[in-house]
């Protein structure tokens, strides 16, 4: 520097200052451009993911259509229903149907076979103090295992069906109704086993019955094979 004030002629040159100002000028605007490159790219795959997720979830139909397929029932067509007092009324055909209680739905119940008085109590209602369309303990979907003692065997040979008789209560019984001659198959008084598996009462209502009983309902008398258990 103290040789610089000596000698004024070897002042800078004008031109080589101007062209490292230019140099500090573009590095500047470099780094600059490369602070803003990670974030541009962090947003576009976020963008990206966001996007596919979205594409992805189920839409509120699907959900709804996936929720009622898990029942065993498409219910595009679900009919209307309206709570009377401690009666829901489904239908044009208004069909009456007793309210469950929570407690019912949600009583845990083991999963064993059991007789049909046995399954009987299991459509009481201990809350409401009523019977039900619900299976305590049981699921849309689940299977209901029976052994029980049969009491009775009839053959009506001009229908080709059967009605096997099942001790429930004192004064009451439960009738199965089958296709053909059973009597090669089960005997009075001999203790078999049935499974049959539950399933919507109504389509789209949770309320429940028995596989077999939706087909008797519909006009169709199944064969035992369906449903003993050898």
């Amino acid at each position: 520097m103290n040789k610089l004030k000596e000698r004024p002629d070897l002042a800078p040159d004008p031109k080589f200052i101007q062209s490292l100002r230019n140099r500090v000028i573009v590095h500047k605007k470099t780094s600059k451009k490369n602070t803003y490159l990670p974030i541009f790219v962090m947003t576009s795959v976020i963008s990206i993911l966001a996007i596919l997720i979205v594409l992805t979830l189920p839409t509120a139909e699907e959900r709804q259509t996936l929720i009622y397929q898990t029942a065993g029932e498409s219910c595009a067509n679900k009919e209307e229903s309206k709570i009377v007092g401690s009666w829901e009324v489904i239908g044009k055909e208004e069909r009456a149907l007793y309210r469950v209680s929570d407690q019912h739905k949600n009583k845990i119940v083991k999963h064993r076979p059991m007789t049909f008085s046995e399954v009987n109590e299991l459509l009481y209602d201990e809350k409401n103090q009523y019977g039900v369309e619900d299976f305590a303990g049981y699921n849309i979907g689940d299977t209901i295992t029976i052994h029980d003692v049969v009491r009775d065997i009839t053959y009506d040979d001009d229908q080709d069906i059967s009605k096997v008789k099942f001790n429930t209560h004192q004064n009451a019984y439960t009738l199965l109704v089958f296709k053909g001659d059973v009597r090669s198959h089960i005997e009075v008084n001999s203790r078999v086993t049935f499974y049959f598996k539950v399933v919507p009462l109504i389509d789209c209502f949770e309320y429940e019955t028995l596989e077999i009983v939706r087909k008797w309902e519909e006009g169709v008398y199944p064969t035992i094979d369906d449903y003993l258990i050898k």
